[in-house]
């Protein structure tokens, strides 16, 4: 028999909003809650993708090669000249298609940006919001309009570091968003009988429930978790916290648990001085042998040399 759980148990949408963004995003211009940027694949001896949600908008356009996308419990591939936006609070992961070299331009717009006048929010931004049904939609190379040719005007803007570029790259987000709303308007991508390119989200509680579920892995890695302490945050079963993760991330809890692990680990060896020891304890491991294997595994490099790395860089 399926298993099933109570979905008035699981924590309401808004309640689980409190919890906060997993994903803690590093905007160009502080208070401007957007960022462009060229991107690609393999990435060798850094941060690698992992599953995670966030309040923004994300666009993205591969501009060579080719990459997949994890979204909505969906493995989409993608080639160059295809175009992906994922929906506001989606559980989705841009990564490599094997080891194939891809490049890609990427927008992540918060939807406040968008709606920043009452107007525009309510024709253009909300419609898009309200379709929580939809956690992407696809659109294949040669029915992308004008989006190549903003996101190269994106990407321009961002590598001039002036007190006007902040400006200008609200006004590229508005062209940006414009050019997107066109170009699934004439490929019909949005039309209520059209399924080509849209993705299906599953029941929103059942949703709800893996948010609370990674919040929990989030802001606990250090602890000592178990799937039962896991499987608890969201308020099932430890077999249906499984099947949960499996639909919506494509991997078990504890694997999702130990690559956040890990990333986290990496970003605090090149963000702070503490020693790898209490580096690798901070983020759940009580034996620092093991963490380095898994972390050789993970980014192809030990901790000190990813420290050692991230050092000369910023010379």
């Amino acid at each position: 028999m399926k298993a099933e759980f109570d979905r008035s148990s699981v924590a309401s949408s808004q309640e689980i909003d409190t919890l906060g963004d997993p994903e803690r995003l590093e905007y160009r211009h502080p208070g401007v809650r957007m960022h462009f940027w060229a991107g690609g694949f393999p990435k060798i001896g850094g941060l690698q993708p992992i599953v995670h949600w966030h309040e923004n908008f994300e666009l993205c356009l591969v501009t060579r090669g080719s990459m997949t996308m994890l979204v909505g419990g969906e493995l989409i591939h993608l080639e160059e000249g295809d175009f992906i936006f994922v929906n506001s609070g989606q559980f989705h992961k841009l990564g490599p298609d094997g080891d194939k070299e891809g490049r890609y331009s990427m927008a992540i717009v918060h939807p406040s940006i968008l709606g920043c006048e009452e107007g525009l929010r309510r024709e253009f931004v909300a419609p898009m919001l309200r379709r929580k049904w939809v956690p992407f939609v696809m659109l294949r190379r040669g029915r992308t309009g004008t989006l190549p040719a903003v996101f190269a005007r994106m990407v321009e803007c961002e590598d001039r570091p002036d007190e006007a570029t902040a400006m200008e790259a609200v006004g590229l987000a508005f062209e940006l968003w414009a050019a997107m709303m066109r170009a699934f308007r004439d490929a019909g991508a949005l039309a209520p009988d059209t399924a080509a390119g849209l993705g299906v989200r599953r029941a929103d509680a059942e949703f709800d429930a893996v948010r609370a579920m990674v919040s929990f892995i989030q802001s606990q890695c250090g602890e000592r978790l178990t799937l039962g302490k896991i499987a608890a945050a969201g308020r099932v079963c430890r077999s249906l916290c499984c099947e949960m993760f499996g639909r919506h991330l494509g991997q078990s809890p504890i694997a999702y648990l130990n690559a956040y692990r890990l990333e986290r680990a990496f970003k605090l060896l090149r963000e702070t001085r503490d020693p790898i020891a209490d580096v690798a304890f901070a983020c759940g491991f009580s034996n620092q042998s093991y963490f380095t294997r898994q972390f050789k595994t993970r980014f192809g490099l030990t901790p000190l040399k990813a420290r050692a790395r991230a050092k000369t860089r910023e010379r």
